[in-house]
């Protein structure tokens, strides 16, 4: 009865909804007759799994890796990477989804070999989709990403993910740009265990993409991710002396309130932690003085953050500095900013002019 609900005639004369209800039980029935049975389901499967309505196949896509959890390596090679790959790289982005949302627990199911061979076509079908807009689809794939980073070696993830996870990192939306930074963090991590020379020349490659960059926004990111790095203590702190420290004391002269409060927030956190001063002994001095140069900011958040608490006890810190745009201002600047330049107008600094 269950494999006849894919015959044509019975889904025009009774619901032609039949094929749909079929694809949501795959995974249940494959289960309870078991993968010795799959040649019997098999049929099914494939007419399933190429069914005219997308919908039937964004089932399908979003429950692929259970089916390859429970036939197996052998059989998720012979029957269904042919199907990963075609949702993948030609299939709608509705179809892409639900690949993508499991991806990680699909290719767990591949040989190393198979899998080195196949991610590069999948991946450039998934970054390859037709609404921009979809920032959560973006997210999912730094999430996908970090998983899937476990799987290969160093080098492979070095060719492959490190770019996408950079590109991530210039996203429009800042949900995407802090996920991309948590993917940033989590391959640095696995680099400096395994592959410190690796490591240093991903730090180089965020400097040049971030550090140095004329959107304030991603200099910003950059002191995030140096602030991420070091709480999280993703590198070494002999390593983050040498790699961040140097463009974290420039960045703390930037013309961008919001980047010196996020220099003076990193940096303030680091004059507590005697192994990281231990382990940078020549920036000590330097570390000094550029706080306590921040407690002399003209702007008193960024003052506030450099440990002067003297506007708060002189009760002077009842709201945001004029000069400050508010959380919720500068937000909805950085989710609707496009690639349209922008500038701080310094003599009344904090509000955001476009320029025409």
């Amino acid at each position: 009865m269950y494999l006849g609900m894919v015959d044509l005639n019975k889904t025009q004369s009774v619901d032609v909804d039949l094929p749909l209800y079929c694809a949501f039980s795959f995974p249940a029935v494959l289960q309870t007759l078991g993968p010795n049975h799959w040649s019997l389901l098999k049929p099914t499967f494939d007419i399933l799994s190429t069914d005219m309505q997308w919908k039937i196949r964004r089932v399908l896509a979003h429950s692929i890796h259970e089916i390859a959890q429970m036939l197996g390596s052998n059989r998720t090679v012979s029957d269904l990477l042919s199907v990963v790959n075609e949702y993948a790289t030609k299939d709608l982005d509705d179809v892409k989804t639900g690949v993508l949302a499991h991806l990680s627990e699909f290719f767990e199911m591949l040989p190393s070999d198979v899998r080195k061979e196949n991610f590069p076509s999948i991946l450039n079908g998934i970054l390859d989709t037709e609404n921009e807009k979809n920032w959560r689809y973006r997210d999912s794939l730094a999430e996908q990403l970090m998983l899937l980073s476990e799987l290969f070696d160093c080098s492979f993830v070095e060719q492959f993910i490190v770019p996408v996870a950079i590109r991530l990192g210039h996203d429009k939306v800042a949900q995407i740009r802090d996920s991309a930074s948590r993917l940033i963090g989590s391959l640095l991590h696995k680099f400096s265990q395994s592959s410190p020379t690796t490591c240093s020349l991903i730090l180089t490659q965020l400097r040049t993409s971030f550090a140095t960059s004329e959107r304030w926004l991603l200099r910003l990111m950059y002191v995030k991710q140096c602030e991420l790095f070091f709480h999280k203590r993703l590198i070494s702190y002999s390593l983050f002396g040498s790699e961040c420290l140097p463009s974290l004391l420039t960045l703390s002269n930037d013309v961008v309130p919001n980047v010196r409060l996020a220099v003076a927030r990193t940096l303030y956190s680091t004059l507590d932690n005697t192994q990281f001063i231990s382990a940078n002994q020549s920036f000590s001095q330097d570390i000094s003085s550029i706080i306590s140069k921040l407690k002399e900011d003209r702007d008193r958040d960024v003052r506030y953050y450099s440990g002067n608490y003297e506007d708060i006890n002189n009760n002077t810190r009842t709201s945001l500095s004029p000069s400050t745009p508010s959380a919720q201002q500068l937000q909805q600047f950085e989710n609707t900013q496009e690639d349209t330049e922008y500038k701080l107008d310094i003599a009344n600094a904090g509000s955001i002019l476009q320029l025409t």
